[in-house]
């Protein structure tokens, strides 16, 4: 496109017209061709309106007829090159194909609009060029055909003003878009910002289940525990109540031997109390017979005893009784040691209480231990729940990390995306703005040569004044001489952005 403007300000030609003397024509038939070029371009190319110095030879020939040629008219409708955009890339997320094709139709939308435009500044300079030279060829037949010039002057001002006008209202409509784009640019960091907000909680609510994981680990190892402890003291338990038994049944077979004992010495004791009575009862009746036999009123039956027979019967009874009480104390003594040996080894009926104690403590060991044996199952019930809870979150928490992981990697993908988004619509955005204040500048610029004091005003006044003065007429002679003139245009712009033209013949 640059190359077919070029060559387009290359091949300018502009006709001059002298008027004779003989032309009286007052009245203007001109019609401005200056418009909006509108072209189809589908690429940005840039642009720039920097400071410096720009020379170009632009050669004009003046030639007579009866009117000014078009000029730089053929460049309104020059069309442009238009050109293919990258295409849709593949995404993985349909949610925003939708929002990227638009926001891409808005910004080719948005950069034909300043090619547009940038078309129109180059086109408004051609014109200026163009109003310049014809600016050149009314001084130089100052006051002839002034009325039609400052039609011709007043329909440019007219169009120029009219193109100026639709500049401001393209301006305000590329502004309105570039706030658009601002406010979708914000929009998209809130999401952007959502995003990352819901990434934090998802890590947090991972973090809690992680630590309610561990916790439970912590307290089903802590039941396996407290099950290992149980079981060992239900073993004590056993083993003690098992060692308890086998007392009990040595007891009570040392209780039933002692008191088969019992039982045979109270037989013994019995069998020998009866033979003491017994021999007492023969005793006692042979004495009453011996007395009742020799005891008579007055018989002595002294002189009939014999002190040795006496003493003889005094002897072997003392010697029974001796050898009686002697059998009694040996029976009586082995009884009190069988019993005393008994009594030790067997509680009697004086440690009953102890007894039922014992037999307390044993029901209650018992107790004890169906309790423990309740709870084991109790706690084996538990444990079996723990195993399918642990299960259910293992699997849970398998599940939330596949889930997790994809919906990070989801959102990774969406913040590259956003943030790419972010990029190119803040690039957009910075180009809209330079775009902005480098139209805003050349609106200025072009506001100044139409209607400054330094600009075209001026010079039309002056020519108009010259034409009307009658010392500043001029006769041309010849209907159809052609002059061929060739001018060096300098165009310099400055750091103030005032256009200053010199011309060298």
């Amino acid at each position: 496109m640059n190359a077919q403007f070029h060559r387009e300000q290359g091949g300018i030609s502009v006709d001059y017209q002298r008027v004779g003397s003989s032309s009286n024509a007052t009245e203007s038939t001109y019609h401005s061709i200056i418009s909006p070029r509108v072209t189809d371009v589908k690429r940005t190319r840039p642009f720039s309106g920097g400071d410096g110095v720009t020379t170009r030879h632009l050669r004009s020939i003046q030639t007579g007829g009866g009117s000014f040629r078009q000029g730089l008219g053929a460049l309104v409708n020059s069309p442009g090159i238009p050109m293919h955009s990258a295409g849709n890339s593949n995404t993985f997320l349909i949610v925003y194909n939708d929002l990227r094709v638009r926001d891409k139709h808005d910004l080719v939308k948005l950069n034909d609009k300043f090619a547009q435009y940038v078309e129109s500044v180059r086109f408004l300079e051609a014109q200026n060029r163009k109003l310049m030279y014809e600016i050149d060829a009314i001084g130089s037949r100052s006051g002839q055909g002034t009325s039609r010039i400052e039609g011709m002057y007043r329909t440019e001002m007219d169009t120029a003003k009219k193109l100026v006008g639709e500049t401001r209202n393209d301006f305000a409509g590329v502004n309105a878009k570039a706030k658009t784009a601002e406010d979708e640019c914000n929009k998209q960091k809130e999401r952007y910002n959502q995003v990352m907000n819901l990434r934090a909680t998802d890590r947090k609510a991972m973090e809690d289940l992680e630590r309610r994981m561990a916790e439970n680990e912590a307290q089903i190892n802590l039941f396996r525990r407290r099950i290992a402890d149980l079981e060992d003291e239900d073993r004590r338990y056993k083993a003690e109540a098992r060692r308890l038994q086998n007392e009990m049944s040595k007891l009570q077979q040392d209780l039933g031997n002692e008191r088969v004992m019992k039982a045979a010495h109270d037989s013994d004791k019995m069998a020998l109390e009866e033979e003491v009575a017994r021999l007492k009862r023969e005793y006692e009746i042979e004495l009453t017979e011996l007395r009742s036999r020799y005891q008579t009123a007055d018989l002595d039956i002294s002189q009939f005893l014999d002190k040795d027979l006496v003493n003889q019967l005094r002897q072997i009874r003392n010697d029974f009784e001796n050898e009686s009480n002697h059998q009694r104390e040996s029976i009586q003594s082995s009884y009190s040691l069988t019993v005393n040996e008994l009594v030790r080894q067997i509680p009697s009926d004086s440690n009953a209480p102890n007894n039922q104690q014992q037999l307390r403590q044993v029901e209650t060991y018992r107790a004890d231990l169906t309790d423990i044996k309740n709870k084991r199952s109790h706690m084996q019930a538990q444990n079996e729940q723990l195993k399918n809870r642990v299960d259910d979150l293992t699997l849970k928490i398998k599940s939330l990390k596949e889930s997790g992981s994809y919906s990070i990697a989801r959102a990774d993908k969406e913040i590259a995306e956003a943030k790419a988004r972010l990029a190119k619509a803040t690039s957009d955005f910075d180009s809209l703005a330079s775009l902005k204040v480098t139209l805003e500048q050349e609106i200025c610029k072009y506001r100044d040569l139409l209607e400054s004091q330094n600009g075209l005003r001026p010079c039309v006044d002056r020519i108009i004044a010259g034409a009307h003065h009658p010392s500043m007429g001029r006769s041309v002679t010849g209907n159809s001489t052609s002059t061929t003139v060739i001018r060096r245009v300098t165009e310099s712009t400055g750091s103030n952005g005032r256009v200053r033209f010199s011309t060298d013949s």
